[in-house]
């Protein structure tokens, strides 16, 4: 069904066809009959060009879809994606030179990112700088997505995981992101719009600071700093007098 020597019309009808199994909202035991299927690894083999195959655009777009539903699951289900070499795959169509695929991307390591025991395998395979470049350079398609996934590798509140991120210039992206009324595409987590997932993201920052703050024998909170040299302090300000109740 999903053999690569076949045309886009046919690998594309095939992976529309996938998606359409997994019905209306998360359902693992759909999830899992497509992963018995072994099709997983067939899916990752159509986003990865090679020297004798281009992949259509089209194509990488319907597997990401597929590949994006799997990854709704349960841990477990998840890891069939990440054991199934994806993340290299993904990291390189965060460059993609089209917008939707970089959206799907984004889509997906934000799914990922929502299982605490895979944070590491995202940052492992080098995907958080690419997605920070795409925030720096304003791209709206994946902003929201980017956001999540910001704010997911923050929520383990793990000190290593954390430093990683402040070296990599998250903190800085999610100050700027305070900026962002834009309401999200879906409510989640109490959050309406980019800038208040952006706020939870630096909370959960700021308390490992303060954790990691209370052994240093001068206090130093220096995920305090990096949020004050980014401007942070007073756009939190602002953002939290506007979401008071007046």
């Amino acid at each position: 069904m999903l053999d690569e020597t076949k045309e886009e019309k046919a690998l594309k009808d095939a992976c529309v066809g996938l998606c359409h199994l997994f019905g209306d909202g998360i359902q693992n035991d759909r999830i899992q009959a497509i992963l018995d299927a072994n099709v997983v690894p067939k899916l990752v083999a159509l986003l990865r060009p090679t020297r004798a195959r281009a992949v259509p655009i089209s194509v990488q777009s319907a597997a990401l879809q597929v590949l994006g539903n799997v990854a709704c699951g349960d841990d477990r289900q998840t890891q069939v994606v990440i054991d199934s070499d994806a993340l290299p795959c993904l990291r390189a169509l965060l460059a993609s030179a089209d917008r939707s695929i970089r959206k799907e991307v984004c889509w997906i390591v934000s799914n990922i990112t929502e299982s605490s025991h895979q944070v590491q395998d995202v940052l492992d395979a080098d995907i958080l700088p690419p997605l920070l470049k795409l925030l720096d350079n304003q791209d709206a398609a994946c902003r929201e997505d980017a956001t999540w996934v910001l704010f997911n590798l923050s929520s383990n509140r793990e000190p290593k995981q954390i430093r990683y991120l402040a070296e990599k210039n998250g903190v800085r992206a999610l100050c700027n992101l305070l900026t962002c009324s834009k309401e999200l595409d879906v409510l989640w987590k109490g959050c309406r719009t980019v800038a208040a997932v952006a706020l939870k993201g630096l909370r959960n920052i700021l308390i490992c600071g303060q954790n990691e703050a209370a052994s240093d024998p001068l206090g130093y909170n220096r995920m305090a700093a990096l949020v004050a040299e980014a401007h942070g302090v007073e756009r939190i300000e602002a953002l939290t007098a506007q979401m008071s109740p007046r």
